[in-house]
């Protein structure tokens, strides 16, 4: 009865390590996409054709790495307090939606976006500076998590902010390198693959 309880024991332990190691490989790699600073990309194309790229439904289904598809109400450039539903394929082939409110908006400057929680409440901010240089223009992606409580700055809640924080930088680093590409009439990379 000993000897099976140590193997058991010393089974889930190498089980644990390896989940572990697993866990610690993916974050390196997703860590690697992100890269270090500030998501950035020079376009070849003057400010209002980025920016119009940027603050438009339509062209988001162009640009942004979701596969299935993003809806707005509106028409044409979006407005401060106009609700974006973005929809991708998650684990096991379920859809997945997510609900942003653009929050900010200055014509061919700034673009800025808050993701919704299940319960309607903030999560996350993108915001999407423009500068102009002549002819070519300059596209800064900038974010925000909100802490999920007192203590969440440090041990799992403060990984999971991290995580997120580093996996909207990989997502703005391909999605600003897709707008380039299409504004510049580059071949656009492909979208990573959704979830099986």
């Amino acid at each position: 009865m000993k000897n099976a309880l140590k193997w058991v024991l010393g089974c889930l332990g190498v089980g644990v390590l390896l989940i572990l190691g697993v866990c610690y490989f993916g974050y390196r790699q997703v860590k690697n996409m992100a890269g270090e600073g500030t998501p950035s990309v020079t376009i070849q194309a003057p400010a209002n054709r980025v920016f119009a790229n940027l603050a438009d439904a339509d062209s988001m289904a162009e640009w942004r790495t979701e596969g299935l598809g993003i809806r707005a109400k509106r028409k044409g450039l979006l407005h401060v307090g106009d609700t974006i539903v973005i929809q991708m394929r998650g684990p096991m082939q379920r859809e997945n939606r997510s609900t942003w409110i653009v929050s900010d908006v200055k014509p061919e400057r700034v673009f800025a976006v808050d993701l919704l929680g299940a319960r309607g409440t903030f999560v996350a901010s993108r915001r999407d500076s423009i500068v102009a240089y002549g002819e070519s223009t300059q596209v800064f992606s900038s974010f925000a998590v909100q802490a999920g409580g007192a203590d969440s700055a440090s041990g799992a809640g403060g990984m999971a902010m991290n995580l997120m924080r580093t996996a909207q930088k990989a997502q703005a680093r391909m999605e600003l390198g897709r707008l380039k590409a299409i504004l510049q009439g580059d071949s656009v990379p492909p979208r990573p693959p959704q979830n099986p």
